[in-house]
């Protein structure tokens, strides 16, 4: 059995303007930066989250979540507190006779958190979730990061909701596009063609082939086996791939859904 390799906090703040750091403070699982003068210093923004060394020497980048700017918190599972609603989304493309078919899969999920326990700066904690599985959206001929594609058409699917409104907080959990999450969610660049991160909405970084101790990489796990297994679903039912309503669309040339019962009793390990 392969032992796990040891998890290493990271923190990467981001400050509106020039500041001149003089020290760091931790305490609890709480991180402060300083000025020269010991005064407190309040980034505009902060992402933490967990690593590994890889054998080749670079980091593993296993979570990144923004935290609360004032109460840096290196616990990245306590930030999930920061939002009303959570989901989780992976993409999967596969190549089907001359065309590729794309199918992502999300889910609406709960946490709960039992009390952090602190070891050398990192916190270990209990945790459970309760997942309710989405409808999935199957397209095909992806022109950009079908990843992309998903993620926009789950904003849109959140935003038609009855039950939404502007003031939730709303984190959506993604295994792509890591180097450009934190532009993104300053709202710096869109996250495909002229479409921005709605107000309030936050992606999360997770990846899906380790760090099942976490939340985050165990949900986005869960939704890129769920993918997998509605591929399977797809190929004994070919009329879902033959039967898609064709677009004129930019960025795709046909679409299909599977409804959300169906895809929750694909899943299996999802309740």
């Amino acid at each position: 059995m392969k032992k796990k390799k040891q998890r290493i906090p990271i923190i990467s703040p981001h400050f509106g303007e020039h500041v001149e750091i003089g020290g760091l403070d931790s305490k609890n699982g709480i991180f402060t930066f300083k000025d020269s003068s010991g005064n407190k210093v309040v980034p505009s923004s902060v992402t933490i989250g967990s690593s590994y060394t890889k054998e080749s020497g670079k980091p593993k980048i296993l979570n990144q979540i923004n935290t609360n700017n004032e109460q840096i918190n290196l616990n990245p599972n306590i930030n999930f507190k920061n939002f009303d609603w959570l989901f989780v989304i992976d993409t999967n493309t596969k190549k089907y006779s001359e065309s590729k078919i794309s199918i992502s899969c999300s889910a609406f999920f709960q946490i709960k958190l039992e009390e952090p326990k602190f070891k050398i700066g990192l916190a270990t904690q209990d945790w459970h979730t309760i997942v309710s599985m989405q409808s999935a959206f199957i397209f095909r001929n992806p022109t950009v990061n079908p990843e992309l594609i998903g993620w926009q058409e789950l904003i849109n699917r959140i935003k038609q909701s009855p039950e939404f409104n502007e003031t939730l907080k709303v984190g959506i959990i993604v295994d792509s596009e890591l180097d450009n999450l934190s532009k993104i969610n300053r709202y710096e660049i869109p996250i495909i063609g002229n479409h921005f991160l709605p107000n309030n909405f936050q992606l999360i970084y997770a990846s899906s082939d380790a760090g099942a101790e976490y939340p985050h990489n165990k949900l986005i796990r869960i939704c890129d086996n769920t993918g997998n297994k509605i591929w399977d679903y797809l190929l004994q039912r070919e009329e879902y791939i033959k039967n898609m309503e064709n677009l004129n669309n930019l960025f795709i040339d046909g679409s299909a859904t599977l409804s959300s019962e169906i895809v929750h009793k694909l899943s299996g390990n999802a309740t």
